[in-house]
């Protein structure tokens, strides 16, 4: 889900979800918003942001998610 790939990249940069929240643009009523419902993703603005913050491409950032929905698609179809 997009916040807990949120959630890895701060630790990996050793920042809270808040304080990356703010240094990257964003508000952090957004960061409650994914916490509480993990399958809210970010707007491409909101992502374009978040990527450029944490030096990933937005393939990077919302990836994980992509992968798990292909695989949800797969398992639906068969």
């Amino acid at each position: 889900m997009f916040y807990d790939k949120f959630i890895q990249l701060c630790n990996a940069k050793n920042i809270s979800p808040s304080r990356a929240a703010i240094e990257a643009g964003i508000s952090k009523s957004l960061v409650s918003k994914w916490k509480n419902n993990h399958a809210k993703t970010p707007s491409a603005d909101v992502a374009r942001k978040l990527a450029d913050y944490f030096g990933v491409t937005m393939a990077e950032l919302l990836g994980e998610e992509q992968k798990e929905k292909a695989e949800y698609a797969k398992k639906v179809s068969q």
